[in-house]
């Protein structure tokens, strides 16, 4: 015998389905200061809802064959990594909290296209790609799925923290995961600009 179910009882099988997918919320981080210079910018936003601050300060070497050093700060925690360039502007290595120094090559390894870097974090693959306007770059992990872009502004845009040069939306959480991203983007667009030289 067919029993057909009324309105309300659809609604509540409809709202029941829906309830089921839980969807990630999209974090949004504004750069703050200028990023002509990929080395040296300011990041405020939230991720997750939980305030979240990060600094790239880089002291560049002053004389031929020097070495420039970045400093990234996070929060309250203090310097959470370190960029050793080579020779004021080439690729050297990157030092975490607690471990050993790392090629930074290993931050910006070939990607599927030219356009493209990729990186490990936690055994899984991870890659920025360059798209056409050469301002704006996508993460994807292995799977193709998007997980977070980066969009740099020609002119400053108003933002709920004040002036900003760019933006930068993602899904992503984990606060490990999301340096090591940041720090493969900024040696990305250092690359990217500098070209063959950056090397």
């Amino acid at each position: 015998m067919f029993v057909a179910h009324s309105s309300s009882a659809q609604h509540s099988i409809q709202m029941q389905n829906t309830q089921k997918h839980v969807y990630p919320t999209t974090s949004e981080l504004f750069v703050t200061r200028s990023i002509d210079d990929a080395r040296n910018f300011d990041i405020i936003g939230e991720i997750d809802h939980r305030p979240c601050y990060v600094r790239f300060e880089t002291n560049e070497g002053t004389s031929p064959g020097s070495s420039t050093r970045t400093l990234v700060y996070r929060n309250e925690e203090g310097i959470v990594a370190i960029l050793d360039w080579v020779n004021r502007d080439h690729l050297g290595t990157y030092t975490l909290p607690m471990k050993t120094q790392v090629s930074m090559h290993y931050l910006a390894s070939s990607g599927s296209a030219p356009h493209c870097r990729s990186f490990l974090f936690a055994g899984q693959i991870y890659e920025w790609r360059r798209q056409p306007d050469n301002r704006s770059y996508d993460l994807y992990n292995s799977r193709n799925g998007r997980i977070a872009s980066f969009t740099r502004f020609n002119q400053a845009q108003t933002s709920p923290v004040g002036p900003t040069f760019g933006l930068i939306q993602t899904t992503a959480v984990d606060e490990a995961f999301l340096l090591q991203a940041l720090l493969s983007l900024v040696i990305n667009r250092w690359l990217d600009r500098n070209g063959p030289a950056g090397w």
